[in-house]
């Protein structure tokens, strides 16, 4: 009996591909996983919480929509 084969699109591209079916999954290469980290470490994702510690930045929108953070 064959297992379903799960299609996701590429987190970094957007490209279909086959879950699992690469070491990268579920990216479909390294630059687009490498490209993925790197947004991380420079902060261009943000996980934003209800729940916020003294010690968590605030997070406001400024008039474009952008998000700011302040200390």
């Amino acid at each position: 009996m064959k297992a379903n084969k799960i299609l996701v699109n590429c987190p970094g591209c957007g490209k279909k591909i086959e879950y699992g079916a690469t070491e990268f999954s579920p990216f479909c290469s390294r630059s687009c996983k490498m490209k993925d980290l790197v947004s991380w470490a420079n902060e261009d994702y943000v996980i934003v919480s209800d729940q916020m510690n003294d010690d968590d930045e605030t997070i406001k929108n400024d008039e474009d929509g952008d998000k700011l953070k302040y200390n």
